[in-house]
């Protein structure tokens, strides 16, 4: 990082910091750590935007959908933590909401998922951490058994040694 300080903005780190690092001015456009260089003890993300991270003297709990009020009280480090290592599938929280109907406007109170480890929006190949958007053609070829791999690879084998035989002639 120290031979590439001119792609990063550390203004926020303290003079004195354990990484010896330079300070330099605020500027747009420069890569920035968010905690100044503070070491962090841990990171659980349960899933797009939401995460907690575990910093020396904060934590930052996110949860999208979820109403910060009801992050700060009701979820804590364990909740993401359990999503995490698969000890629950997911975690819910109460909130209070306004609704309108036909200009009458009243409160509700709602249970909401807040935190989930099922992820809906990608395919996850089996056996691997690799993923595939719902609709991609290699869905198909990972949900074959072995044998009709097999049989594919085979297939594909003999269609590309024919192409090669004709190009020949």
């Amino acid at each position: 990082m120290k031979s590439h300080m001119h792609y990063f903005d550390t203004s926020n780190y303290d003079a004195d910091n354990p990484h010896n690092m330079p300070r330099t001015a605020s500027e747009l456009g420069k890569m920035k750590d968010k905690y100044g260089g503070k070491v962090l003890s841990a990171f659980y993300g349960t899933g797009p935007k939401a995460y907690c991270i575990d910093a020396v003297d904060q934590v930052a709990k996110r949860a999208k959908g979820i109403s910060k009020a009801s992050v700060t009280h009701q979820l804590h480090l364990l909740h993401y933590k359990d999503i995490v290592e698969e000890k629950r599938t997911s975690v819910y929280c109460t909130i209070y909401v306004f609704k309108s109907e036909s200009h009458n406007i009243y409160t509700n109170y709602i249970r909401k998922v807040a935190l989930t480890s099922m992820d809906d929006k990608r395919f996850l190949i089996p056996n691997s951490t690799k993923t595939l958007p719902w609709g991609h053609q290699g869905m198909t070829f990972h949900n074959m058994s072995d044998e009709e791999r097999l049989e594919l690879l085979l297939r594909l084998m003999n269609e590309a040694s024919e192409l090669t035989s004709d190009q020949m002639k």
